[in-house]
């Protein structure tokens, strides 16, 4: 899956470039940073998605409150306003919901490992790193995006 952390203090999300397929290492340097432009609202934001290919796009594509199919369990930060807000978009209940952040908080499938070396105070990057060495679906180059 991956390893997606957000540092709240520092500002900076932190993530490992590992992309998997049953069992297979598709690619080890893929950037998980994703660019987009909303026509309705003309906004431009990031997204940073921890899930399959499917869910990610499903999850980009739904509004919130709207329902899931059930094999849906992705989740991804999306930064709005300009990268000042980060939100943490995923599945509750079938329905699609949407938080704001205001404390460090990560994704995917080495979520707990990153998020506690974030709280002995490592870096978004140090706990990502670390995580990787932990969590099987989680490696390649650790990038960081600063708000």
């Amino acid at each position: 899956m991956t390893t997606i952390a957000y540092h709240h203090e520092s500002g900076v999300i932190a993530y490992d470039s590992l992309i998997t397929e049953n069992g297979k290492v598709l690619s080890d340097q893929f950037d998980k940073k994703e660019h987009l432009h909303c026509e309705k609202s003309n906004d431009l934001f990031y997204i940073f998605g921890a899930g399959t290919t499917h869910e990610i796009d499903l999850l980009k594509t739904l509004g919130i409150g709207e329902q899931v199919p059930d094999w849906c369990r992705g989740e991804m930060f999306v930064l709005k306003d300009g990268g000042v807000s980060v939100f943490h978009r995923y599945v509750d209940n079938g329905v699609v919901v949407e938080d704001e952040l205001s404390y460090d908080y990560s994704i995917g499938s080495g979520r707990e490992y990153a998020l506690a070396y974030m709280k002995i105070g490592k870096s978004a990057k140090e706990s990502v790193e670390l995580a990787c060495k932990t969590d099987i679906y989680s490696g390649g180059e650790v990038r960081e995006f600063k708000l």
